[in-house]
């Protein structure tokens, strides 16, 4: 889904980049995930003045169901990968896993020392991994990576995390894992659990600096592709570290500037499309690009 600053919002088919449907909203989502599944136009979304998880049907517009439990606004959602649940974030630290169909708080997911501000589903939906920071007693800021046993709803294992991380993204042979947050971003070798390696940021700096807005693998798992706040889009090698020769643009795109840039503004998403052979990208306002990927780097 993309929005623009007029307070439009355009939801497109990741397999094609297609759009689906159009609608707008006065106020803006705090946070926001969409059922995996075009079969149903459902969209569980919040906004930053409220504690509650508005359940919603996209094409008609119409409310479902309000979700309630919440003591402060929630800042991340997402659907379980079967569609059975919805797991809810709020920043008064709880972590709640609900029947979205009927409302119903199914359990509550505990071991997470702060809020939690990031969320993915690992290994078809068995393991959750969040990412939770806040201050701890004496005021320094802590982070950390949280494990949990989905079905169980049971703490598997907590990381410390060094970096100001607020982003995740796991390769679909679940081998890696990818956090992200200001410049850099780490990538995690699952078996283990071991941090492997550090990305900097890209050479071609603003004068303000730049940060990491996205991020996501490949198809084959080989690649990492991150997304900046100044519109650069960078490939790395994950063996080698190394950014890769240039993409090729194939439509709805007029391609890389001189300075690099595949947006103009921040690329605030990055989704592999058509089984590897596509990526589609969409900027702050609005603006989505597809890139056709050289199968030679990206789809062996």
């Amino acid at each position: 889904m993309s929005s623009t600053d007029k307070g439009k919002y355009n939801i497109y088919e990741l397999k094609t980049g297609l759009l689906i449907n159009s609608f707008r909203k006065q106020k803006g989502f705090n946070s926001f995930d969409i059922l995996p599944d075009t079969s149903e136009s459902i969209i569980a979304s919040t906004t930053s003045d409220k504690n509650d998880i508005l359940i919603w049907d996209y094409k008609s517009g119409k409310t479902q169901r309000l979700l309630k439990e919440h003591n402060k606004p929630v800042g991340e959602l997402i659907f379980h990968p079967d569609k059975s649940a919805l797991v809810s974030a709020s920043r008064d630290g709880t972590v709640m896993v609900w029947n979205w169909r009927t409302g119903q708080i199914l359990k509550t997911l505990e071991g997470n020392s702060f809020p939690v501000s990031s969320m993915l589903f690992i290994k078809n939906g068995q393991i959750l991994v969040g990412l939770s920071e806040g201050k701890d007693k004496i005021g320094i800021n802590y982070r950390e990576l949280i494990f949990w046993d989905f079905s169980k709803g049971k703490l598997l294992i907590k990381i410390p995390e060094s970096s100001f991380n607020y982003l995740m993204a796991s390769s679909p042979n679940d081998s890696l894992l990818a956090t992200a947050g200001g410049s850099y971003t780490d990538v995690w070798k699952m078996n283990g659990l071991k941090n492997i390696l550090s990305l900097p940021s890209t050479q071609a700096r603003t004068a303000s600096g730049e940060y990491v807005t996205c991020i996501q693998y490949s198809y084959n798992s080989l690649y990492l592709f991150t997304g900046y706040s100044n519109g650069h889009l960078i490939f790395w090698d994950i063996n080698k570290s190394l950014t890769l020769p240039p993409y090729n643009k194939i439509e709805m795109s007029e391609g890389i500037d001189k300075q690099g840039k595949a947006h103009q503004k921040s690329i605030d998403f990055i989704k592999i499309i058509n089984q590897g052979k596509q990526m589609l990208t969409i900027e702050g306002n609005g603006i989505v690009k597809i890139w056709d990927l050289n199968e030679k780097y990206y789809n062996k």
